[in-house]
């Protein structure tokens, strides 16, 4: 069976597919103006050392429509099993970075950018943060505000909304790697931070995932592809100083901040006297390696299909959904109820509870989630999968295809946050 290898191209500057599916997270029916898919194309970005998506006009309406929509390629913050994990991970990395700065929670005010439900905001409310705000352009906004009693602002940032507030601190979770121009967004960010405020973000941890091309890591609405690297270029060149990334062993997000100076600094052009080497070496990893392992899962895909045996995917993102070629739709499963019954794909679903594989099992369960594949390996083993069910691990396919180890795991990574 043929692959979709025929429609990638990867030179130097660029690495394309033909076709990449457009991802609304999961759903129980799919808006008529969200497409199902659309080319895509990745390069890096000299100045900065950012990798980051070649947009087209068709894609930038698509995004519009699709995060006015409340689109989500993830769980949002506080909603469903992995949602409230995520939250809470997120809540105490706030909490940390503010005892590093030796600030308490209840003397500062707080604007977050892209708040969704508002559930982080909500938390801070109730460790008594003197203020909390979010903006939100997408409708659950407006729907976590009465969930949780968070006041929120439904436009995109920047917003003439905000009426020249200043805070003290400006959180953002797995947003800016959503936004077409980040040095653009941070410097609309320092503008609003108080003097001697703070900024405090999360982004997916790109390096380690590029490293082996996991297929997850790929998606239309991550426009761009942080590293350590470019957080810190980005950063310094809107203006914030006291710049630090943080991560940790136990998941693959990146935590960055800057202050404020209490007097304007000098900013400096991001190509001033920076080498994106590190990225462009990532960027050729990560083309080579994705070609490999798409070809590789679908040589499995064909091989088990051949024997006549049933196919399952454990979490799926699109991408392994979607790129992949199955002469039977199969059979897609996930622990976290709120995903129960609905879709990735068109043609994959809807989820099931793993429960439902003791007693319906599949011949072939191919894991997908990196960071979780211990995790979930030893869940499946807790509950008595069948042994006749064949675990195939995505996460040893791209190892052994990119000759890199992945070292991150929620199931034995340190919960310590490191620097």
């Amino acid at each position: 069976m043929e692959t979709l290898l025929e429609d990638a191209k990867s030179t130097n500057t660029q690495f394309s597919l033909k076709s990449l599916p457009f991802d609304f997270g999961s759903y129980t029916s799919r808006a008529e103006n969200i497409p199902e898919s659309l080319p895509f194309s990745l390069t890096v970005d000299q100045d900065s050392g950012l990798i980051c998506q070649v947009l087209s006009d068709e894609l930038r309406e698509a995004l519009k429509h699709y995060y006015l929509l409340g689109g989500y390629g993830s769980t949002p913050l506080g909603e469903g099993e992995y949602g409230m994990a995520q939250g809470e991970y997120m809540l105490n990395a706030v909490l940390y970075f503010l005892s590093m700065k030796h600030r308490d929670v209840s003397d500062l005010k707080f604007l977050e950018i892209g708040a969704s439900y508002g559930y982080l905001l909500h938390s801070l409310h109730k460790m008594g943060a003197r203020e909390v705000l979010g903006v939100e352009p997408g409708e659950e906004g407006i729907n976590g505000s009465s969930q949780y009693s968070v006041p929120m602002i439904r436009d995109f940032f920047p917003t003439t909304k905000l009426n020249n507030k200043k805070f003290d601190v400006i959180l953002s979770h797995c947003m800016l790697e959503h936004v077409e121009d980040p040095l653009t967004m941070f410097s609309e960010m320092f503008k609003v931070t108080e003097f001697g405020g703070y900024i405090f973000f999360a982004v997916p941890d790109c390096e380690p995932k590029m490293s082996i091309a996991d297929l997850s890591i790929i998606s239309h609405q991550h426009i761009n592809y942080f590293t350590k690297e470019s957080i810190r270029n980005l950063l310094e060149a809107a203006g914030f100083t006291d710049v630090g990334v943080m991560t940790s062993a136990k998941r693959a997000i990146l935590f960055g901040w800057g202050t404020r100076p209490l007097k304007p600094v000098e900013t400096f052009s991001t190509n001033q006297g920076k080498n994106p080497s590190t990225s462009n070496t990532l960027f050729s990893q990560f083309s080579k390696s994705c070609m490999a392992n798409i070809a590789a899962i679908q040589k499995l895909v064909d091989k088990f299909e051949a024997e006549g045996k049933s196919i399952g995917l454990y979490a799926p993102d699109p991408n392994v959904a979607g790129l992949i070629k199955y002469a039977k739709p199969p059979r897609i499963f996930n622990r976290d109820v709120i995903k129960h019954g609905k879709y990735v794909v068109k043609f994959a679903g809807p989820f099931e509870s793993p429960e439902v594989l003791i007693e319906n099992p599949v011949d072939v369960l191919f894991v997908a989630p990196v960071d979780y594949d211990s995790e979930i390996r030893e869940d499946l083993k807790m509950k008595g999968i069948p042994s006749s069910t064949l675990i195939v691990s995505l996460k040893e396919i791209y190892e052994e295809q990119s000759g890199m180890k992945y070292l991150i795991d929620s199931f034995s990574g340190s919960d310590e946050f490191v620097l």
